[in-house]
């Protein structure tokens, strides 16, 4: 026979036990989500990158050093390759040298 104070254990327990189960779905669901949405970012933005690496453009650069060009026609300045530029560049300087001790002699 029931009493009108004491706990109705079975309903708690019922309860107690679908919002466990309850609480333990939802997380699982989360962590699903969670993992789809990540692996379609990564395939976004790791996957589907350009292939247009660090590589590419060091060897676009060094062919642009490496070679002749115009820089501005209208004005007639041009692009010597680095090696030949620093070539003239000591050259010049040591002929200034030159000039300059003779001058001072």
């Amino acid at each position: 026979m029931a009493r009108y104070d004491d706990l109705n254990t079975q309903n708690i327990s019922v309860i107690g036990l679908c919002g466990a189960v309850g609480t333990f779905v939802l997380i699982l669901g989360l962590q699903v989500m969670y993992y789809h949405y990540e692996s379609l970012e990564m395939s976004r933005k790791v996957l589907a990158a350009p292939l247009a690496g660090p590589e590419s453009v060091l060897n676009e650069q060094r062919n642009r050093l490496a070679s002749y060009g115009w820089v501005d026609r209208e004005q007639q300045i041009v692009a010597v390759p680095i090696d030949e530029a620093m070539s003239q560049v000591i050259a010049r300087e040591q002929q200034l040298a030159m000039r300059n001790s003779a001058n001072v002699n």
